[in-house]
């Protein structure tokens, strides 16, 4: 037994080897009859790759499929061509797209009393609105491209038309469904867009109905003393509270108390060196003190950086501090927040103490911008400053009972009597009279009798368009308050103070914009005639860069200062960033879409490429068109078409880089054809002449010209009309139609040779071929008169009184007719002096019958007049004439 084992295993071993062989042999011999029966001219089938987005086919049967023939290529039915889908850069997103809408959407009513959760809601949606837009515009490409294979394809076979082939049916279908993805993509981009705006829409109405409330509530009136003996016993805890975390940040100060020493010696050395620093430079700019009148514009500018440089030392100091104490980790809650409140409570008073002191100038009456005299501008820069720290220590209070968790009546009273306060410095600025600086005794003398004839309040209340809106203001914050709406009279006056300063110091930019854009304008300014000097600009030419600049600097002023007032004016921040983004980046308007910058780089490339072309003819003038070189009008058309050429590409590139469909202004233009052909029928008119008068040039700048009655120079041939120099030098101003249409004498058309014709008369005693010989020598004799063609003298015809004779003479030059008429008719006259030939005046005989009658009737008129009695002979009538 024990030998057989052995072999046993061994056979069992070489049968299963000799059974996988046997089933490898079998399976070859099933894959080469498969092969066999194929035919032999099928080419191998091609090894197709699918791409990533489409979904692959299904690969051959297994081998353990039965190996049966496959039926004649003309009887298998075409293999379905591969369903597409969605690319995963497009599917996804759109996913998760929708995904964080719904999830904002569940969100947005339980944050509704949390405006912090609202803001954050608000920027979160503000990025999904990027990437919408983004997955739209991924989504426009691949959709427009499918569209096109579909038209291409052709609208499908009707019932009775034959039927197309399987392939072009299965890529019809194919197309069909990956379009059908790509616009319900698109369309669920769309629906996710609307919702953002509504929820949008939504939170900005919450937020409102918030800022309303919180303005609109009302709490017990100050006036009550519940409210006085409710913040006596509840602030014993608050201070309480404040000297405990007070006693805390001491204890985390002694570890760093070398470093916050050093901090504040830093600080202090800070603010005394800059300041120093900053009261010599503005003494060195300003040119001293020397007692001379500075004009409101300089003054006006002037304030625009002293101003700055005056709260420049403080800001340093401040934010030395500040960033001191931070780096030390002093600044940590409730203690950081309330000194990061003082910051900006301490920047805010130190801006508007260093605008109003450059404004009333109380030390400097010549830097003064206001009217003011002394007494009152020293005076309002009290009171404005005083105003200033009354709304800087409420915001630190304010902040103060928030981080300490003060009572509501310790916070209304705070806020009542920082309101009041406010108020009552309101009302003393409405009550200091605005007077004037000194002026002559006479007009010392005036004011003094129209202070004195007027009431003391009327005379106080000027000027009445400031006075009584502060005035109004004040009783309204007074009113409010009492009645205890506590937050509506603190954002009154918060509104006064930061809205006030912002206004002003945009009217200060204003003035500063003026006076720079006048600099540039006036040739006497350092500025101007830098320009005139070295760029060649000319006055009309820097009125338009000055007022280009003006336009520019003014609208970015604005778009630098509307934001900043709708922020104070409890706007979001990211309201603004999306009116912004919508204005500068664009925004649509039915299927147009506006964009501001869009806008005002076509603005620069219009501007741009127009001066370019001026510079181009003004190269070609100096150059290639410079009179020695070419003819005047020859040049003076081709400089004109450059114009218009440039003038036409600036703006198509303009038009084109703006946004603006050329194809939809084709259309309108061909729209208001019709109105143009009726309404404009002679602007086109005349511009169509002008284009044919500069192509054609029939008439050309200096040429000579007759138009009716009227001669002179062409000047200048312009789109409408032509500008012709009279020789009396005015300008007479033609429409191109009436060259075009009309009769015109151009004397000068091909060159400038012409003919001069001088008619003379002489006695019927003189010799005619003496005084044709005679004219001929004088004509030859003269130095303009060209020799070909030759003068011609003639004999015209026997006249009245003499024989008329007529000079023809041919110059090189018609402009120089008058000149060659006068040497001519000078010398003619001279030789026929000499010659003794005579010149006759008109001879006319004049016939007077019956002068008897005539007598006797003068001689009656005189004899009555006189009182005598007339002669027998005159008292008969005068005999009829024969």
């Amino acid at each position: 037994m024990s030998s057989r084992g052995p072999i046993a295993a061994y056979r069992r071993l070489l049968a299963i080897l000799v059974a996988v062989l046997l089933g490898c042999l079998a399976t070859s011999h099933a894959a080469i009859a498969q092969t066999a029966a194929k035919p032999a001219t099928q080419p191998p089938a091609p090894v197709v790759t699918p791409a990533p987005d489409v979904t692959p086919t299904p690969t051959a049967p297994p081998l353990s499929a039965p190996t049966a023939a496959p039926p004649p290529a003309a009887a298998r039915e075409p293999a379905k061509p591969a369903q597409p889908r969605l690319a995963r850069a497009i599917a996804d997103p759109l996913k998760k797209l929708s995904e964080d809408v719904d999830s904002v959407s569940g969100r947005v009513e339980d944050a509704a009393e949390n405006e912090d959760e609202l803001n954050t809601l608000r920027s979160k949606l503000d990025e999904l609105l990027a990437v919408a837009k983004e997955l739209e515009q991924k989504i426009k490409a691949p959709l427009a491209d499918v569209k096109s294979q579909i038209d291409k394809l052709g609208p499908a076979p009707g019932k009775d038309a034959a039927p197309e082939s399987p392939q072009v049916a299965a890529e019809r279908k194919r197309l069909g469904v990956y379009f059908s993805q790509l616009d319900g993509a698109a369309k669920t981009v769309k629906l996710a867009e609307e919702q953002i705006g509504q929820l949008v829409g939504r939170i900005q109405e919450l937020r409102r109905a918030l800022f309303t409330q919180a303005l609109l509530k009302r709490t017990r009136s100050p006036l009550r003393p519940a409210v006085w003996s409710d913040m006596i016993e509840h602030s014993g805890t608050t201070m309480r509270l404040i000297g405990i975390v007070l006693k805390a940040w001491w204890l985390e100060i002694q570890p760093h108390l070398i470093e916050v020493i050093l901090l504040l010696v830093a600080s202090l050395l800070t603010l005394f060196g800059l300041k120093r620093l900053v009261k010599r430079l503005i003494r060195w700019v300003r040119g001293g003190d020397q007692p001379r009148e500075r004009t409101q514009l300089a003054r006006a500018n002037a304030v625009v950086w002293t101003a700055p440089a005056r709260a420049i030392p403080m800001l340093a100091s401040l934010l030395l501090l500040y960033a001191g104490l931070d780096s030390l980790e002093l600044l940590k809650p409730p203690i950081g927040d309330v000194v990061q409140v003082i910051l900006q409570a301490a920047l805010l008073f130190i801006a508007i103490s260093a605008l109003s002191r450059t404004l009333f100038s109380p030390n400097k009456p010549l830097w003064r911008v206001l009217p003011l005299d002394t007494p009152s501008a020293n005076r309002l820069h009290f009171l404005i400053r005083a105003i200033a720290a009354v709304y800087a220590v409420d915001m630190v209070f304010r902040e103060m009972n928030r981080a300490f968790y003060a009572p509501l009546s310790l916070t209304v009273a705070e806020t009542f009597v920082s309101s009041i306060a406010f108020a009552m410095l309101l009302l003393a600025v409405v009550f200091t009279p605005f007077k004037r600086p000194p002026a002559s005794e006479a007009e010392q003398a005036a004011e003094l009798a129209e202070e004195t004839a007027a009431p003391t309040f009327v005379a106080a209340m000027s000027p009445r368009s400031l006075k009584f809106p502060l005035l109004a203001i004040a009783l309204v914050i007074i009113v409010v308050s009492a009645a205890g709406y506590v937050a509506l009279g603190r954002f009154i006056a918060g509104q006064v103070v930061v809205t006030g300063s912002i206004l002003v110091a945009a009217m200060l930019l204003h003035l500063a914009i003026r006076g720079l854009t006048r600099e540039i304008a006036d040739s006497e300014r350092s500025l101007g005639h830098r320009l005139e000097d070295d760029l060649g600009l000319d006055t009309r030419r820097r009125g338009q860069l000055a007022l280009a600049l003006s336009l520019t600097l003014n609208a970015l002023l604005v778009l630098a200062v509307v934001p900043v007032l709708l922020l104070q004016w409890g706007v979001a921040w990211a309201d603004i960033q999306v009116w912004l983004r919508a204005l500068i980046f664009g925004f649509e308007i039915g299927s147009i879409r506006i964009s501001l910058a869009r806008i005002l780089i076509a603005g620069l490339l219009f501007t741009s490429i127009l001066f370019a072309t001026r510079v181009l003819q003004r190269s070609l003038g100096d150059t290639v068109l410079h009179p020695s070189r070419m003819d005047t009008g020859i040049a003076n058309s081709i400089g004109t078409a450059v114009g218009y050429l440039g003038i036409a590409v600036a703006a198509a590139v303009a038009i084109a880089y703006a946004g603006f469909d050329i194809t939809n202004l084709a259309i309108v233009a061909g729209a208001l054809s019709v109105g143009i052909g009726f309404g404009l029928q002679s602007i086109v008119n005349n511009f169509v002449s002008g284009l044919i008068l500069l192509v054609e040039r029939p008439i050309k700048v200096g040429d000579w010209i007759v138009v009716g009655n009227d001669q002179g120079f062409v000047r200048r041939i312009s789109v409408r009309a032509t500008e012709i120099e009279t020789f009396d030098r005015s300008s007479l101003i033609l429409p191109n139609s009436e060259l075009i249409t009309g009769r015109v004498i151009n004397l000068t058309h091909r060159n400038a040779m012409g003919r001069v014709i001088i008619n003379v008369g002489t006695a019927y005693s003189s010799d005619p071929a003496e005084v044709v010989a005679l004219l001929r020598e004088i004509a030859q004799a003269h130095p303009t008169v060209l020799r070909h063609p030759e003068p011609r003298i003639a004999f015209v015809d026997f006249g009245a009184s003499s024989l008329d004779f007529s000079v023809r003479v041919y110059i090189p030059d018609i402009k120089r007719t008058f000149d060659v008429q006068t040497d001519l008719r000078i010398a003619i006259f001279k030789a026929f002096a000499e010659r003794g030939i005579e010149i006759p005046f008109p001879q006319q005989d004049l016939h007077l019958r019956d002068l008897d009658g005539l007598k006797q009737a003068l001689a009656k008129v005189l004899a009555e007049r006189q009182g005598g009695t007339a002669p027998k002979d005159v008292t008969e009538p005068p005999p009829k004439p024969a």
